[in-house]
């Protein structure tokens, strides 16, 4: 009863803290905005490819593998991010060229436009959340009394929402006009998703810079600055490293979601023959509990840990591909969709909390690259699905992601025994 009174107090106390600050109202709107804007054009991209632009099947299954400069971006905008300290102009300049990205998508007439649009430009997409989760972590610290987990968690459902009603939003406009103005939607999204926050600037609210807090003026304080410079320098070089290793177990666990947009409904239709409102239904069961679980796994590492409930979700993702790979009828689908949601779930809520204490110092580049997860989970599922289902068949592809999610419970457990505070 006490655990019970003590969630819903927290959850109370993030609501009204976001609801209290005009900043965290910003960022909560404007992470909504994100996922719209990520989400309108994504189920829609291969007809683009394959119907728009003629590409055949397998160039548009090799566009995916585009996703794999998200990381390289995503480090570069969070480096100058931490180097200067300002969060909110790096979101403004990574939202403007995800923007463009998808401008330049909609205005091709050749196939080998959105590879060089998705690789150079629609990489930084990653970015804009990392930043303004960076930003927002940055004003919670400020504020001892707010636990962060839960607050993260409920800015973090924004984006989730977003891409519930982002493909639906899609689908009608493709239907209405065509797929480019999809696209158009998309880089308008782009574009809009940085109003909530044009009022707030990095100098008048975030906490200064570790150049910005030693103005040293005798040569004794200078001495002690640099010793304090490079203290500062050596934590985050070694907190570099645990970070790449969570983010790889991450994107280990969501791996198979990339080959369950591939081969999920083909399985559905061709194998077990399910109506239209039947896969429609089977689909949005994973952003349903997503989105529902999320505050819930936020709570519950505030009691049990984050890295704990984390192993919980890497393990529910195991049992939802165990699910898929041995279904003969739709309704372990639909189970093995809610345990995707599970798992998505504790991804989302708390993954971009650990990793912002795993590199406390670069919290800017923390944030991008954990964002970049998803990203690099989706070409690498969908490399690894293009190998496999040729010898495992379907729905005996899904056994992959089922190791996949295993080695990563592993993995996150063994760091649960070496970071016990997280």
């Amino acid at each position: 009863m006490t655990t019970s009174t003590s969630s819903s107090t927290s959850l109370r106390g993030a609501l009204r803290t976001i609801w209290a600050t005009p900043f965290l109202r910003g960022a909560l709107v404007s992470m909504v905005l994100v996922g719209v804007s990520g989400s309108v054009m994504a189920p829609q991209l291969g007809l683009f490819l394959t119907q728009t632009l003629g590409a055949s099947l397998p160039v548009a299954g090799m566009y995916f593998l585009t996703n794999i400069t998200a990381p390289v971006l995503g480090w570069l905008m969070g480096s100058v991010s931490d180097r200067d300290g300002r969060r909110l102009r790096a979101f403004r300049l990574a939202s403007l060229l995800t923007a463009a990205g998808w401008l330049v998508t909609a205005s091709a007439t050749a196939v080998w436009v959105p590879f060089v649009s998705a690789s150079l430009l629609l990489g930084f997409s990653g970015a804009v959340g990392g930043q303004l989760f960076a930003a927002v972590r940055e004003r919670l610290a400020t504020r001892p009394s707010v636990e962060i987990a839960p607050t993260m968690a409920v800015i973090r459902m924004g984006m989730t929402g977003g891409w519930i009603i982002g493909p639906m939003l899609g689908a009608l406009l493709a239907q209405a006009i065509n797929l480019r103005m999809v696209l158009v939607l998309a880089a308008l999204g782009s574009l809009l998703q940085m109003l909530p926050l044009l009022r707030h600037h990095d100098r008048d609210e975030s906490p200064a810079t570790p150049a910005e807090a030693a103005e040293p003026t005798e040569p004794a304080q200078q001495t002690t600055a640099a010793a304090a410079t490079a203290a500062v320098a050596h934590q985050g070089r070694e907190g570099a490293a645990p970070l790449l290793v969570f983010t790889l177990l991450c994107v280990l666990a969501l791996t198979g979601n990339a080959m369950k947009y591939a081969y999920l409904p083909i399985f559905m239709d061709t194998e077990l023959g399910t109506s239209a409102a039947t896969f429609g239904a089977v689909i949005g069961t994973q952003q349903t509990v997503e989105f529902l679980m999320m505050p819930v796994f936020a709570l519950l590492a505030n009691r049990f840990g984050s890295l704990t409930v984390l192993v919980g979700g890497a393990l529910a993702g195991v049992a939802a591909n165990l699910l898929f790979a041995t279904a003969t009828s739709v309704w372990p689908l639909f189970l093995g969709q809610a345990l995707v949601g599970v798992m998505w779930a504790t991804i989302a809520a708390l993954g971009i909390v650990v990793a912002q204490r795993l590199w406390s110092q670069r919290l800017a580049t923390a944030s991008s690259v954990f964002m970049s997860a998803s990203s690099v989970a989706s070409a690498a599922g969908g490399l690894t699905a293009g190998l496999a289902v040729g010898s495992l068949g379907l729905p005996g592809v899904f056994w992959v992601p089922t190791v996949l999610c295993l080695v990563s419970a592993v993995g996150l457990a063994v760091m649960r025994r070496t970071h016990p505070g997280e």
